[in-house]
């Protein structure tokens, strides 16, 4: 099982990743504000979890709990891309099809600042 939390706000991670042709190959690349949010999401995962907790194998679900701080509407399933996309890059996962079962949980009304706390266990 891994814990972690985030504090900050989610990206969309849909259309976040650009392709381009690179020396006839085709390249898969993501958008500089994505690769920052990354970048730092996976720094504050790193410090809150134990290297043996690292890369979970096999079927996992995920509980995922968000306030988003603020009252504007969000695109869940593109913060799910994201979170799946940063937990591959920190090395929790392996792959996100390894998520088997979600559960979303949102608190609009606590304002004290946008927050997402994640549970990943064997599934």
């Amino acid at each position: 099982m891994i814990r972690f939390s985030l504090t900050s706000q989610i990206p969309s991670g849909k259309g976040q990743i650009r392709k381009m042709w690179r020396h006839g190959k085709l390249v898969h690349y993501p958008q500089k504000r994505f690769t920052d949010w990354r970048r730092q999401a996976a720094k504050e995962i790193l410090t809150q979890i134990k290297v043996s907790e690292k890369s979970l194998a096999g079927p996992l679900a995920a509980g995922v709990t968000y306030i988003p701080g603020d009252h504007r509407t969000r695109d869940i399933p593109g913060m799910v891309d994201a979170l799946w996309h940063l937990m591959e890059f920190a090395g929790l996962i392996e792959d996100d099809g390894q998520i088997k079962q979600l559960m979303w949980n949102e608190w609009p009304q606590d304002r004290a600042g946008p927050r997402v706390d994640v549970l990943l266990r064997k599934g």
